[in-house]
């Protein structure tokens, strides 16, 4: 299977809990991605999506979330992490 097929399945737009804020954005501010172990057509694929962070950085928001795809037998395939920013519009609380 293509590699950027396996980016685009596991964006984390695709987690079934993602949602912004009201009143938000997100822009995406960077990423690191590792591929042990290539996937196979027909292969089934977990992804799971965790926020492992969240922290200030000159005055904005950010979120870091890992990202982990691996095979049925747990082979890693894609071991992921990407770092976004929020902003937030005026007179909205981004607590």
């Amino acid at each position: 299977m293509h590699r950027v097929l396996l980016l685009h399945m596991s964006a984390r737009t695709r987690s079934p809990c993602f949602r912004l804020a009201l009143n938000s954005g997100s822009i995406f501010a960077r990423e690191r991605v590792e591929f042990p172990s290539p996937a196979e057509v027909g292969q089934k694929l977990r992804v799971t999506w965790r926020v492992a962070e969240t922290y200030e950085k000159r005055g904005r928001h950010y979120q870091r979330i890992a990202i982990a795809i691996d095979a049925e037998d747990g082979t890693p395939i894609i071991r992921r992490e990407v770092h976004d920013t929020f902003f937030f519009s005026e007179g909205s609380d981004p607590a």
